[in-house]
Parts: structure tokens; sequence; C-alpha cells
């Protein structure tokens, strides 16, 4: 993700197979419209400039952090490695944390 202007507003749900690199511009998503990273893939680069804000799932059973945020603030979530490849957990910011 690489855009400054407006950021992206999904109108269908991705996929990422291997990574998501995270550089400027926030991806917009809801519950039918959202990021899912399959097993083994990454997140990189998450900052005040390049977050998702609504929800985005982690497939698989590797420790994981969620860069997730909502009206211009990021919160980083993390989890411990799920038992199972086929976990699957999803997160969303609801509210802006100070």
């Amino acid at each position: 993700m690489n855009k400054t202007v407006n950021g992206v507003t999904l109108q269908r749900a991705a996929t990422i197979d291997s990574s998501l690199t995270l550089t400027n511009g926030i991806i917009y998503t809801d519950t039918i419209n959202l990021v899912t990273l399959k097993a083994g893939s990454t997140c990189s680069g998450a900052s005040i400039l390049s977050y998702v804000d609504g929800p985005m799932q982690k497939i698989g059973n590797t420790s994981f952090i969620f860069p997730i945020g909502k009206n211009g603030s990021i919160r980083k979530f993390g989890i411990s490695a799920p038992s199972l490849v086929t976990e699957n957990v999803r997160l969303e910011l609801k509210e802006n944390a100070s």
C-alpha cells in the first residue's frame, strides 16, 4: 500500500498470500470487504501513515501483529501463535483509544 490521497476503500475482499507492506495510505475495510492474510503471510511497515481502518483477519499458526487503527490513530495488537494452521483471528478497532 503506497497511496497518499484518500487511501483505498475496499470494494471487495482482499486475500494476501505472501506479504502486505504498508508504506503510505489507509486501507478502509468493512465486515464484507476485509483484508485476509493467509497462513505464512506477513505484514510490515505499519505506522500512523498506513494501517487498516476496519476489520482484518489472519489465518494460520504464527504470531502476528495486527496493524489496525481508527480515525487517524494506529493501535497494533499482537497475538501469540495459535495451535492450528487453520486458526482464523479477526480484529477491528472499534473506537479511537487514547
